[in-house]
């Protein structure tokens, strides 16, 4: 018989007593709510490392996107405003009886020439007066671009502008024994005034705070004037962008020059000559072909010293042979190695040459001696990130 709870044995009743009701469910300890918290942690963690990333994957595809079509505008921006013959005509860039070394300004690397009449990069003056300045009576303000400048040199105000400008005009010095007498005859009366403002170069066009700007280098190649047209963005402290200025250059950048872009020659900076071989000059050996040679892990780099800015990740560079490379692998660190280019350096056979070549400068093969980059950052601080950087007939 079945023993009941009266009974002295208890021990039924007590278990059944002490049975879950039904639908009862045991809780989460405390070690497994911190542990589930972790998990979450690192998911929510791994989600959010995805959007800095993928914002800058959408920045970049934008820049590609944009960059080319800021440059279409520039063209079309500059076309209206210049035509080859504004630039003089096809005569030798030292004329006779010149003595370079009297030329206000020392331009950068050696034009290579082809033809009679040829000069290498070349770029135009920038007003650097705050907030603006007075050219033929008309207000220029801060950044503005003034093609052609007066041989007068540079004030407070306007650096020199490198470009030629029609030799036709009337010499402002005619002593003989003037040292200026011996300039090319550019070096005359006042050239046209040609200004391109600031606003006229950013994208979209009357924007607030504009989303790309842009410069340009000027040079004569094969009897045709060319332009070089560099895209950029300026971004402020705060993130947002708009924010421009251009102020005089600094040691060891010539003050009487313009600094944006930057040009300088490879020999200036210490470095080697950049031929296709890479950094051991071999095109046989294909691993180092796009190493920029000369440069090693603890060379002096930073990233605000414009001699060395060019080495930054992503910078857009300009050479004196029309040709346009980019820094894939850059240094962001003074440990870190030497840049690495986003294709091999090309092998650029001799340019014929056609006499009487001015210059003599005409090398066999071409190499890289000297190049065109923008700083790192403006007159006021604001950060530069170089776009797109590309050559077109003027």
């Amino acid at each position: 018989m079945r023993p009941s709870c009266s009974d002295i044995s208890r021990r039924p009743c007590l278990r059944r007593s002490r049975s879950r009701p039904r639908g009862f469910r045991r809780g989460l300890s405390l070690v497994e709510l911190l542990l589930a918290v972790f998990i979450l942690a690192i998911g929510v963690i791994s989600v959010a490392a995805i959007f800095p990333a993928a914002i800058f994957v959408q920045r970049q595809s934008t820049d590609d996107t944009l960059g080319p079509i800021v440059a279409d505008n520039a063209m079309a921006v500059l076309r209206q405003r210049l035509r080859q013959e504004d630039f003089g005509p096809l005569a030798p860039f030292y004329p006779p009886n010149s003595v370079p070394a009297l030329l206000p300004f020392q331009a950068v690397g050696a034009p290579t020439a082809s033809l009679a009449g040829d000069w290498g990069w070349r770029r135009p003056a920038y007003v650097i007066a705050q907030p603006s300045m007075t050219i033929d009576g008309i207000d220029v303000a801060n950044g503005s671009m003034v093609i052609f400048r007066p041989a007068q040199g540079p004030t407070n105000e306007l650096t020199y502008s490198e470009l030629p400008w029609n030799p036709l005009a009337t010499a402002i010095v005619t002593d003989p024994s003037s040292p200026q007498f011996l300039q090319p005859a550019w070096y005359g009366a006042f050239p046209p005034t040609i200004v391109i403002r600031t606003e006229d170069r950013i994208y979209p066009l009357g924007a607030a705070a504009p989303q790309y700007r842009w410069e340009v280098l000027f040079r004569r190649f094969q009897g045709r004037v060319l332009a070089a047209i560099f895209v950029y963005r300026v971004t402020r402290a705060g993130g947002e962008g708009g924010g421009f200025r251009v102020g005089p250059a600094s040691a060891p950048l010539s003050t009487a020059l313009p600094s944006f872009p930057i040009g300088v020659a490879l020999a200036d900076l210490g470095l080697p000559v950049w031929t296709a071989g890479g950094a051991d000059g071999n095109v046989q050996t294909l691993a180092d072909n796009a190493v920029v040679p000369g440069i090693v892990a603890g060379n002096p780099f930073a990233i605000d010293n414009p001699l060395q800015a060019w080495q930054a990740p992503g910078q857009w560079l300009l050479d004196q042979n029309n040709n346009v490379h980019r820094v894939l692998r850059g240094r962001k660190l003074q440990s870190d190695g030497a840049p690495v280019l986003a294709r091999p350096l090309p092998l650029i056979p001799a340019l014929p040459a056609f006499p009487p070549v001015p210059n003599g400068d005409i090398d066999a093969p071409r190499v890289v001696q000297a190049i065109w980059y923008l700083p790192a950052r403006d007159a006021a601080g604001n950060t530069i990130t170089p776009v797109f950087v590309t050559v077109r007939e003027l």
